[in-house]
């Protein structure tokens, strides 16, 4: 399963120890390609509409991201994407989890689909998306992820963060704009996460010292990371996984996190690099496809994307 994810990156002892500052200069020219590679995507892309030619190009060019159009009718795509690593991590039954920032339910809907009688609560903001009505309406909430002093609940073993806030109208701020929202539902698991527990939490970009220092938080509070794309998150966007595991049970808040530049973790570098180069190439290849459609075998060219990456750092 693993040599399907885009990339999977685990925080070893040996990549925590080595120096950081080599490839710091080649990170920031990555970013400023991104950039412009975002940007470019507006003149082919519509934000309220799904019939535009980006979507319907990267529709073609990546068809196993939407698995749901042949088989059973899923509440949302992230029943796939929760599937994909639970898997891959070989996550045990939880019995008990919490699901953060979940509506419209796609990764409860996963939940109660591997683990038959978990007792699941969730969460999500108020006024926003609803849940679907295919969930008992009794185990979910709405609520403010950022006030979090009012949210008080007993211990889960499981504890799934898949927050974000839309920055489709200014991609280089995506990272910005979910910044508080990824501190607050770690928060959140830090104070409600059983010792021995999982936490799996969705990121975007992390260029940002204040990103960085969340990342050392979490390695802080866990034992086993790993930073992942699974197959089933689009590699045109910068969304990404951190599977936490083994929770130490420590009082650590994130102020109590020393930091320099030099004790960002090589790790992150390579995570960061390796992100943003099958970002830049995967817009790149979508944008060429809409520009100069060419007769491709999707087929081959999904098995042949999917080998570029195989193993991969790993």
């Amino acid at each position: 399963m693993d040599s399907l994810f885009w990339y999977d990156f685990e925080f070893t002892s040996e990549f925590l120890r080595s120096d950081s500052t080599k490839p710091l200069k080649e990170i920031r020219k990555l970013r400023t390609r991104l950039s412009h590679f975002k940007h470019s995507i507006d003149q082919h892309y519509v934000k309220d509409s799904k019939n535009n030619a980006w979507n319907n190009v990267s529709d073609d060019m990546y068809p196993w991201l939407y698995v749901s159009r042949s088989g059973p009718k899923r509440i949302s795509r992230a029943f796939y994407k929760l599937s994909e690593i639970l898997i891959n991590y070989k996550i045990p039954n939880p019995r008990t989890a919490i699901c953060l920032c979940e509506a419209p339910g796609g990764f409860v809907e996963c939940l109660r689909y591997f683990y038959k009688g978990v007792a699941w609560r969730a969460w999500s903001l108020g006024g926003s998306i609803p849940f679907s009505k295919k969930l008992p309406q009794a185990t979910v909430r709405y609520h403010d992820i950022l006030n979090t002093d009012s949210l008080v609940t007993s211990p889960a073993n499981l504890i799934t963060a898949d927050g974000g806030a839309d920055s489709s109208s200014d991609y280089d701020s995506q990272e910005t704009i979910n910044y508080p929202i990824i501190k607050a539902q770690i928060d959140v698991a830090r104070k409600h996460l059983a010792p021995g527990g999982t936490f799996i939490i969705k990121f975007f970009d992390t260029y940002t010292f204040e990103t960085l220092r969340v990342i050392l938080w979490l390695n802080e509070l866990f034992e086993v990371i790993n930073v992942c794309k699974p197959p089933g998150s689009k590699p045109t966007n910068s969304e990404k996984y951190i599977v936490c595991r083994k929770f130490k049970g420590v009082e650590v808040a994130l102020e109590d996190v020393e930091w320099t530049q030099e004790s960002i973790p090589n790790i992150i570098n390579y995570v960061i690099i390796f992100a943003a180069t099958l970002q830049i190439e995967s817009i790149t290849e979508v944008l060429s496809q809409i520009n100069t459609p060419k007769n491709i075998d999707f087929r081959k060219y999904h098995e042949q994307h999917l080998l570029k990456y195989k193993g991969v750092f790993s």
